[in-house]
């Protein structure tokens, strides 16, 4: 099997690898910079902040439901370029809007909303460009090195985002964004043509008909599951900022650093986790992934109720801790358990999963903190979470699949 050092010794893994990292560290500022520049445009922050995000991350959802199957039989190598290059010109748009001082949250919003249409599809093209590109033994490998990517980008990220807006404002964190983006989109391009598998682009009927039930049962487990994580996920992005400016004694330039410093937390935990756990494939297993999502809903019942800086930042940290190889786990158990055309599918679901449900889940958090508070939001969020780990394991042992079984040895 090979070692990280291997993969990366290949060029297409190598190249797709170094782009995503520069568009990770993009990633990462955004997330702090859209909630951030939202809730200085209208007096009514808490929905600001949640109409900002969900408008990033709905069209792009509503696309992929409706034209899925159409999009599906495009190039993944043109996907991503294509979703890479709007997201440069609509954020490369919203940094200028408010630089010139123009403050109207329905432009902001529709700006994000071109940024993010391709989203979905972007970011399933790109699993589908690492998953042909990687030898099937090095999936979990791959898919941990993504991972190790995104969570390594969250250390720094969020903090730099935080000093940036405090010292220049939001505009120029999502100018940056939208460069990296560019290289993103560029460095794919130069791709020569992957490797196709037998199955072609589009899922064969017949794939889905034949894949043993057993394994459509716990791909369906995963973007179920997945979909509810995901929605009670969203109230942390919405209740933090506030919850931050409300209930410590911060300044408005204090609480912007400490956002920031918040979420790298998370980046620690999230970066340990990878690096001792990056490569051990036997937590490809679904009853883990059950158990992240109820870990995940300790963590947030410790930020809801810290007393202080210092537990709020515990708290991200065990949250990074549990959440680390979710997506690894996720996408590895549907790329060693399903044929290339059920893959294709689910890996679109899942993904799909991954980004729809988070509008859902900002706009009731947004909802939910503006009327209750940001604390009311998130200890029904951790509640709603522990309850869904439960659930999901109930389903997993009911169907006859164990966590073992759940996924190949």
């Amino acid at each position: 099997m090979s070692t990280y050092r291997d993969l990366l010794r290949q060029p297409r893994v190598g190249r797709l690898l170094s782009a995503y990292t520069v568009s990770s560290v993009g990633t990462a500022m955004d997330e702090i910079a859209i909630v951030w520049a939202a809730r200085g445009l209208t007096d009514r922050p808490a929905l600001a902040i949640a109409f900002a995000t969900a408008s990033f991350l709905a069209p792009g959802v509503l696309v992929s439901l409706v034209l899925g199957s159409r999009l599906s039989r495009v190039r993944p190598t043109l996907m991503v370029a294509l979703h890479g290059t709007l997201m440069f010109v609509a954020l490369t748009a919203a940094a200028f809007m408010l630089a010139a001082g123009y403050d109207d949250l329905a432009t902001f919003c529709a700006l994000l909303a071109i940024a993010g249409i391709l989203a979905p599809s972007g970011r399933s093209a790109f699993r589908i460009i690492l998953r042909d590109v990687t030898p099937a033994e090095d999936y979990y490998r791959a898919n941990s090195m993504v991972s190790a990517v995104a969570q390594a980008t969250f250390l720094g990220g969020p903090a730099l985002a935080g000093l940036l807006i405090a010292a220049q404002g939001p505009e120029l964190v999502l100018l940056l964004d939208a460069v990296s983006c560019l290289v993103l989109a560029l460095a794919v391009i130069g791709i020569p043509n992957v490797h196709r598998s037998p199955g072609g682009t589009d899922a064969a009927p017949s794939d889905l008909e034949t894949t043993n039930t057993r394994d459509l049962r716990i791909a369906w487990l995963v973007v179920i599951g997945t979909t509810g994580f995901y929605l009670l996920y969203a109230p942390m992005v919405v209740s933090l900022p506030l919850l931050l400016s409300s209930r410590f004694d911060f300044s408005e330039a204090q609480a912007a650093s400490a956002l920031g410093f918040a979420w790298s937390a998370l980046g620690v935990g999230a970066i340990i986790v990878t690096l001792l756990a990056g490569s051990r494939h036997a937590l490809v297993r679904a009853d883990v992934a059950i158990a992240i999502i109820g870990l995940w809903g300790v963590a947030t019942l410790v930020v809801a109720a810290s007393p202080t800086f210092a537990v709020l930042l515990l708290g991200m940290f065990i949250g990074g801790v549990a959440f680390a190889p979710y997506a690894s786990i996720s996408y590895t158990l549907l790329q060693e358990q399903l044929p290339d055309g059920a893959y294709r599918v689910f890996n679109l679901r899942l993904t799909t999963a991954m980004t729809g449900s988070q509008p859902v889940g900002l706009l009731l958090a947004g909802v939910v903190a503006a009327s209750l508070g940001a604390s009311t939001a998130l200890y029904g969020a951790a509640l709603g979470l522990i309850v869904l780990s439960g659930v999901l394991w109930v389903a997993l042992t009911t169907m006859g699949a164990s966590g073992r079984d759940a996924s190949p040895a």
